[in-house]
């Protein structure tokens, strides 16, 4: 063997030894690679990577600074398990962190209910929930003067009307200035005629002023339950219409109507099935209200929708009071009424 032979066999070792070695690196490299690299789950906001546990929710930089707390704890179980405010990913997190948005709006609505709002108007009596034991707004009003400068106001309505006036409600409210006609019946077909027996009876607990010709009329409508012709929208406007220029005439010196419905159970939901008009107001009857609303002259205003607390205030299941519940609903009504402007 000569010296170049002797020279070639220690190179190929050293050479093969440095292809082995630099085969291991290359696989090594690859396998850093793939730990390292996210992978399309990762990128596209898988729930339990990018997008965020759900208790996290509500707090992570993608959802709107708002959202917080209310999302998490109104917004709903849906808003939480989408992983709302899900950390500014693309791809999937980027959707749930659109839901978390979506769940803080419905948790600030939430929020607002639970401090006495409800189906729609501004809310007050004591900051009680919406249908339990408050009153949710009216649906506007027609004008009119301040009710500070009415020098009498009338409530007109049926027996019932009468058990809260007379349980407290005047002890509320300046009793000089209000005064109260009930009568049985005076349901809203018996104000819609002209000659009725309702237009001459004399005011209980008159005015100090102008007793005879109230400058405002709070009608506290009921309809007789036995009456199939009034259970619709239309026949509901029609009479109203109908007391509104019957009220029109009678009191030349009338500058407001407030249509008053009946109180109603938590929620307007009836305490008895078989008399559901007792302690609940139908839609039609609402949406007729809404109808009337007018500048006048006599402006004409939707009251605010007064609930009881619960059932225990009706007499089988209302519109009648029972002895403890007069003084609760008078309450119910005078906190309102001694309060506006």
């Amino acid at each position: 063997m000569g010296p170049f032979a002797e020279m070639t066999q220690p190179t190929a070792h050293r050479t093969a030894g440095s292809v082995r070695l630099l085969a291991f690196a290359s696989v090594s490299l690859a396998l850093a690679c793939s730990s390292s690299d996210p992978g399309p789950a990762a990128q596209g906001g898988a729930p339990n990577n990018s997008a965020g546990a759900p208790s996290h929710a509500g707090a992570g930089g993608g959802g709107a600074p708002s959202g917080g707390a209310a999302a998490t704890q109104a917004g709903g179980a849906a808003a939480t398990q989408a992983g709302a405010g899900g950390g500014g990913a693309t791809g999937g997190a980027g959707t749930a962190g659109t839901v978390g948005s979506a769940g803080s709006a419905s948790g600030g609505s939430t929020s607002a209910g639970a401090a006495g709002m409800a189906t729609g108007g501004a809310t007050a009596g004591g900051g009680a929930a919406a249908g339990q034991g408050g009153l949710t707004g009216g649906g506007g009003t027609g004008g009119g003067s301040s009710v500070q400068g009415f020098t009498c106001n009338l409530l007109i309505g049926i027996d019932s009307t009468g058990e809260w006036f007379t349980s407290g409600f005047e002890n509320q409210v300046p009793n000089d200035r209000w005064e109260i006609i009930y009568h049985h019946p005076a349901y809203i077909e018996d104000w819609a005629k002209a000659g009725d027996d309702v237009y001459k009876l004399a005011p209980t607990s008159p005015c100090a002023t102008n007793a005879d010709n109230p400058d405002r009329v709070i009608f506290n409508m009921f309809a007789d339950t036995a009456d199939a012709s009034i259970g619709n929208k239309g026949a509901w406007v029609t009479a109203l219409t109908q007391a509104v220029t019957n009220l029109k005439a009678k009191y030349s010196r009338l500058k407001r109507i407030d249509l008053l419905t009946m109180t109603r159970a938590p929620n307007n939901a009836a305490c008895d099935s078989t008399n559901a008009s007792g302690s609940s107001v139908a839609q039609y009857v609402d949406d007729a209200v809404m109808m009337m609303i007018t500048n006048g002259p006599p402006a004409v205003t939707a009251s605010p929708k007064f609930f009881a607390k619960d059932c225990n205030v009706f007499t089988s299941g209302g519109p009648h009071l029972t002895d403890a519940g007069k003084p609760v609903i008078a309450k119910l009504y005078g906190d309102y009424y001694s309060a506006e402007n």
